[in-house]
């Protein structure tokens, strides 16, 4: 496994990488296939001469899970945690026997590390390295040992339940099949989570894991073992019957709670008639469209709840805590927590706005297809923060609202979160060569400089609703990106544009207020941001067209999806009354 006639590396890169440094430009330019995970052009990725990088991590044992990998040091978010090597690498028919055949000849110190694994049936009779550090040199040289006999049923189970397939996906978000697995040893002693920490690409024979989010040192990295955008009884049925362990993560416990599999399964049969349907395409992706707007009502009705059951289960205290932050009572839930818990919830059916956005694609629906993009986006940043997946949906929308709305205001917006994403999930270093290969145009390109990006990207920064959106505009999640709007003056005059024709009429329960669209007004360039007392719209020609004030107090936080109605050219907004608001508790 050291330098061999296959390793790809040029000498120049090998120095560097045997003591643990990565040139990430210079690597993936030897796998142009793995910038952007795509499928590799022929046979297995190259080989790159390179050792186990894991500075900031060790192995140790944590009570009811095993052992895990602990951070042992604070690591910024798009930071690496990981590098790990391929122990081995093949076709899945073939990763067995490749295996078997190296564990009979590799070193001592390989050896003991593969079996050290978890097979599924038995503790491990090795104990795992206390530290997970490069390897030694001795390892580098190809130092082996006399052939030893295998145990090949046991190599087999570690392998069931240890190993990876190769991802990939084509440049327009579909996943594909590759007929490529590998054993990478180090990686292998990460536990699952079905919101995992560390995103996870791969470039040659290197598995690589970075930061998702800014991690603290003690906290335990998790990779995932499962597909993130299904419901927890899916995820978990996988999950058992494929390693042999009921998943109780923090996403499980809070999704049992207000998801339950008696709900998400009435979704599920509805999701799965849809895509057996047979009706005419645009018919099953508005079909698409109002399920996934379904599951959002369900979500935020049951959530209604949570009073009541946060105070009665100690587990959900615990994941709140845990993915959230720490709380002594639900009246401390903010309305931006209350909106990553809805996004979280609604990320286990993210499959059907992505559905949903590919056959408005195929249709050529811009609007219709940013809306679902914009929805799969908010998702996947809650429940698989800065995957690759999450970098390719951020793409296509920058790119299609460049086509839409050229670079306005949200245009730009939307092209530094898709780098951003890219740049969090691949490294920095390699974004020139993914816009290249992305084929951007340059002025989409050259607009991800006209801002710095911080490293705090946050599930407010997208919005599901590309047409129309509505943000509480009281709380951390006011700021909505995907709504395209031109600043004011971007005219060349800078002056307020006139107010629209509205109205607001109030109910016993309800604010309504509706707004009429002047002429040359697109639905798609307006944007909402509601608090509690007023409504604020903004648009074309101006960062704020006018207020609206309500004159009740209204929840933000429990708005219905705005009308639309193309005939008469209104957006219609049902604002719930506030009609009694129990003091806040003290201590």
């Amino acid at each position: 496994m050291g330098l061999s006639k296959q390793d790809a590396s040029p000498h120049h890169l090998q120095d560097g990488l045997l003591k643990g440094k990565h040139d990430w430009l210079e690597l993936y330019k030897l796998d142009p296939a793995s910038l952007l995970s795509e499928k590799p052009t022929s046979g297995l990725p190259p080989c790159i001469s390179s050792v186990d990088f894991c500075d900031s991590c060790e192995v140790q044992e944590i009570p009811g899970r095993g052992r895990g990998l602990i951070l042992a040091q604070d690591v910024a978010q798009g930071d690496v945690v990981l590098v790990s090597k391929a122990f081995t690498m093949g076709r899945n028919d073939q990763l067995l026997k490749a295996t078997v055949a190296k564990l009979k000849t590799c070193p001592q110190i390989v050896h003991d590390r593969f079996f050290s694994l978890q097979d599924g049936m038995q503790s491990s009779s090795l104990a795992a390295p206390a530290v997970v550090k490069p390897l030694a040199d001795s390892y580098l040289k190809d130092v082996k040992a006399p052939q030893r006999s295998i145990d090949v049923a046991r190599v087999k189970r570690i392998l069931d339940t240890n190993s990876h397939s190769l991802e990939a996906i084509t440049l327009n978000g579909d996943p594909e099949d590759v007929d490529i697995a590998g054993m990478w040893i180090e990686a292998a002693f990460m536990n699952h989570s079905c919101r995992p920490n560390v995103s996870r690409t791969s470039v040659g024979d290197l598995l690589v894991f970075r930061a998702a989010r800014p991690l603290r040192a003690g906290s335990e990295v998790l990779n995932f073992y499962c597909t993130l955008c299904q419901p927890q009884r899916m995820r978990r049925e996988y999950l058992r019957d494929t390693y042999g362990f009921v998943c109780s993560c923090a996403r499980c416990v809070f999704e049992a709670a207000f998801l339950p599999p008696r709900i998400a399964d009435e979704f599920m049969e509805r999701a799965m008639e849809l895509c057996q349907s047979t009706g005419g395409a645009r018919k099953v992706a508005n079909s698409l469209d109002v399920l996934a707007s379904d599951v959002e009502k369900a979500v935020r009705h049951n959530l209604t709840s949570g009073h009541e059951k946060y105070t009665r289960s100690d587990k959900l205290r615990a994941a709140c805590n845990e993915l959230w932050s720490p709380m002594t009572g639900w009246n401390e839930v903010t309305p931006g927590m209350l909106q990553g818990m809805e996004r979280m919830l609604c990320g286990s059916f993210t499959q059907v706005s992505m559905s949903a956005s590919y056959a408005w694609a195929q249709m050529s629906e811009p609007s219709h297809f940013l809306s679902s993009c914009g929805r799969c986006c908010e998702q996947l940043l809650e429940v698989s923060a800065y995957s690759k997946v999450l970098a390719n949906f951020a793409s296509r929308r920058a790119v299609q609202m460049f086509k839409v709305h050229r670079l306005s205001r949200g245009t730009i917006e939307a092209a530094q979160f898709a780098r951003s994403c890219h740049e969090f999930c691949y490294g920095e270093a390699v974004w020139s060569l993914q816009v290249t290969r992305l084929a951007w145009p340059k002025q989409l390109a050259a607009a991800t400089h006209s801002t710095p990006k911080e490293k705090t990207e946050t599930a407010s920064e997208v919005s599901s609703q590309s047409t129309v959106s509505h943000q509480p505009s009281d709380g951390p999640f006011s700021r909505d990106i995907s709504a395209p709007s031109r600043a004011s003056g971007e005219d060349g005059n800078g002056d307020a544009a006139e107010p629209w024709e509205c109205s607001v009429g109030v109910g016993q329960e309800k604010v309504l207020v509706t707004l009429v669209l002047p002429v040359g007004i697109d639905v798609c360039d307006v944007n909402l941001d509601i608090s509690s007392n007023c409504v604020v719209v903004s648009g074309v020609g101006a960062d704020v067209i006018q207020r609206v004030p309500l004159g009740h107090e209204i929840d933000p936080r429990r708005v219905a999806p705005v009308k639309y109605s193309k005939r008469q050219r209104t957006l219609t907004l049902e604002l719930p009354k506030i009609t009694h608001r129990p003091e806040d508790k003290v201590g």
